[in-house]
């Protein structure tokens, strides 16, 4: 039996996109959206390390890849903002309180 937790919006994950460090993770929770939406890193399967293991020997093999993936991380992280995610929640709220 695996405990489940995973965090909606993993910091670490931003940190490493900030410095363009592609990111492998479970694809699970909010580091499996991260990942999906910034195209900045590789997913494996929850919970399967076989797969985790390949995909971080794919990395390490394909230093053009890893580049790529980074420079993706890198320009999601600049284009994020307060702004971008407060304004759409303020519309939801108006909308629910009339």
């Amino acid at each position: 039996m695996h405990a489940l937790y995973t965090d909606t919006f993993p910091y670490t994950i931003l940190e490493a996109f900030a410095l363009g460090k592609p990111v492998i993770s479970f694809a699970l929770g909010g580091p499996k959206e991260l990942i999906e939406d910034s195209n900045a890193g590789l997913l494996s399967k929850p919970f399967d390390l076989n797969d985790m293991v390949f995909k971080i020997k794919s990395l390490l093999q394909d230093p053009n890849e890893t580049f790529s993936l980074g420079v993706h991380g890198r320009k999601y992280v600049e284009k994020l903002d307060y702004q971008s995610y407060v304004a759409p929640l303020i519309g939801i709220y108006r909308k629910l309180v009339k």
